[in-house]
């Protein structure tokens, strides 16, 4: 049986868990990657340990960086090409408000190093 068992991520739900666990299993495709085979599974008990937790949490933490990347870009894409001016000017009025306020691309960029460190924070497991 395989590392990435799709059953496992299906029920998780996120997408790019779902991602992330088809792209592992894609690498670890024994059929083309016959090194893959020394892996091992969790649940196989004729004396041999189970898969390293790296492995097994791989497309959970890697899936939430990639829904976070995600996440940004869209929140990145949407202050770039919105309009933040104040006063802001429609036709004859003039409206004051809070556009100008820096909250969601600074929290984004805070979004953004927490899912790198969770990336860097597992690659550093073995």
């Amino acid at each position: 049986m395989p590392i990435v068992i799709t059953e496992i991520h299906d029920v998780r739900r996120h997408i790019g868990q779902g991602q992330s666990a088809a792209r592992l299993r894609k690498l670890l495709d024994v059929t083309r990657f016959p090194e893959a085979n020394l892996l091992r599974r969790a649940g196989d008990f004729d004396g041999e340990m189970q898969y390293p937790y790296s492995m097994r949490c791989a497309p959970q933490v890697h899936g939430v960086s990639c829904d976070t990347v995600e996440m940004v870009r869209n929140w990145i894409n949407i202050e770039l090409n919105c309009v933040s001016d104040n006063p802001i000017v429609f036709g004859d009025e003039m409206l004051i408000g809070g556009n100008f306020h820096g909250e969601y691309p600074a929290k984004a960029l805070d979004y953004l190093a927490i899912g790198i460190h969770e990336l860097a924070s597992l690659s550093e497991r073995g």
